[in-house]
C-alpha cells in the first residue's frame, strides 16, 4: 500500500498538481482519504459554495483504480476554496 500511495504522491508532485498526503487508509473498509495540499485548482480562491477540485479527485481516483484494478468512487470532501485548510479526497473501492 505504501508503494501505491508513494507513486500517487510522486506523480502529483511531478505534474505540479499538489502535495498528496495520505490521511486515512483502511483497505479492509475499502477507503482511502488523501489530502492535497497546495492544490493547483483552488489555490488563492475563496468563498465558493461547493468543492471545486474535480480534476484532482478524478485523477487520484483514476490512479487508485489503475493500481487496484477495481472501480472506485472519488469525492472531494474538503476544499481549500471552501475555507478548509486543505483539500481532502475520499476514494471508495467498489
Amino acid at each position: 500500500m505504501e508503494t501505491y500511495v508513494g507513486k500517487i504522491k510522486m506523480l502529483c508532485r511531478q505534474l505540479s498538481i499538489g502535495l498528496v498526503v495520505p490521511d486515512k487508509v483502511d483497505l479492509s473498509a475499502g477507503v482511502l482519504e488523501l489530502r492535497v495540499d497546495e492544490c493547483v485548482s483552488c489555490a488563492g480562491i475563496h468563498n465558493v459554495s461547493a468543492p471545486i477540485c474535480h480534476f484532482e479527485a478524478g485523477m487520484v481516483g483514476g490512479i487508485v483504480k489503475t493500481f487496484f484494478k477495481r472501480n472506485v468512487k472519488a469525492t472531494e470532501t474538503k476544499c481549500n476554496a471552501l475555507g478548509d485548510k486543505t483539500c481532502l479526497i475520499r476514494v471508495d473501492l467498489l
